[in-house]
């Protein structure tokens, strides 16, 4: 039974009760803003890593204070539990038009089924807009080529040590470039007064076996610890909390399943440039989307920085270069 605080899960239909839930008649209670300030919290999904199947990788999501985003996930999790249950959302196998066809988690869910739970999905999404906002961090595959593959890797003559711990090859994924440029852009639009500042953290998904989160990680440790002393220098708080990696698809971190979402969206986008928008798209942009490129000169200005990276004696770690 929902709690006194929480949302009301039970969807009002006006009309008959046979209506499509994707028709504009749903009511949806929005989640109850919490009593205290809480720290802000960004959950990321990556799309586009194919170059060959899209033209651009980004980061997608949404920021918004971490109370919010405790409620949101127990009415996410709610929704997907009302009959017929669905384990985690996944939006890339959701829309497969094959999903009937081949065997797997979601294959003996009917298409208005399907149709039915994005549809009060994306009204939470949309009841809450006011309380979060939408993000994108791109990269151009053709910039990324042209600009920055190949170009830390023969920077410097580093010997065998050094190249396994700087890595210079993970330095120059989209990846980690385009989460270090969202951790600017964050850094910069937070509030400078320091009664208002608290550092923000970012969420992304974890995937088993991928040595990008514990590199990331390391390289986040860097970052936090020179934005500390610049904070430091200016009488700020420090911007920049935890980096975390998640697991997605469960029922541990549903808000990373909305920004999935969110993800699947804006690659269809780039894909299709000139289809129509998903009936969905105003849902999952909330009040607006804020869209960042990072550009030909932030691409050559990565690799000036980081092809300069060393290793730091006697501790032998990275550190930030000057």
């Amino acid at each position: 039974m929902a709690k006194a605080n929480d949302v009301l899960l039970r969807p009002i239909f006006i009309g008959a009760p046979h209506d499509h839930p994707e028709a504009p008649f749903i009511v949806m209670v929005p989640l109850r803003p919490p009593t205290v300030a809480s720290p802000p919290a960004i959950y990321f999904d990556d799309t586009g890593c194919n170059a060959n199947a899209s033209p651009t990788f980004m980061w997608a999501g949404y920021i918004a204070p971490r109370m919010f985003w405790v409620r949101f996930g127990r009415a996410w999790n709610r929704l997907l539990a009302r009959a017929p249950r669905i384990p985690y959302w996944h939006q890339t196998d959701m829309r497969n038009r094959c999903r009937r066809q081949r065997p797997g988690k979601f294959h003996h869910y009917s298409d208005l089924e399907v149709a039915c739970r994005e549809a009060l999905l994306c009204k939470l999404l949309h009841t809450n807009r006011s309380r979060f906002s939408a993000f994108a961090i791109k990269i151009d595959h053709a910039d990324l080529a042209a600009h920055v593959t190949n170009k830390i890797r023969t920077a410097q003559c580093w010997n065998e040590h050094e190249r396994d711990v700087i890595r210079p090859k993970m330095l120059e994924s989209p990846r980690l470039i385009a989460l270090l440029h969202a951790a600017k852009i964050v850094a910069e639009i937070l509030p400078k007064e320091a009664d208002s500042r608290m550092p923000v953290s970012i969420h992304c998904e974890a995937v088993k076996d991928d040595p990008f989160q514990d590199y990331m990680q390391r390289i986040w440790k860097v970052v936090c610890d020179h934005e500390i002393e610049l904070a430091r220098k200016r009488g700020e708080s420090p911007p920049l909390g935890s980096l975390s990696f998640p697991p997605g698809k469960t029922t541990e971190a549903p808000q990373l399943q909305a920004a999935d979402m969110l993800a699947w969206h804006l690659n269809f986008r780039a894909v299709h440039p000139s289809a129509a928008d998903d009936p969905n798209w105003e849902f999952v942009t909330g009040l607006g989307l804020s869209e960042f490129k990072v550009s030909v000169d932030q691409l050559q200005d990565h690799v000036r920085l980081w092809s300069r990276v060393r290793l730091k004696p006697p501790e032998r770690r990275l550190w930030y270069p000057s």
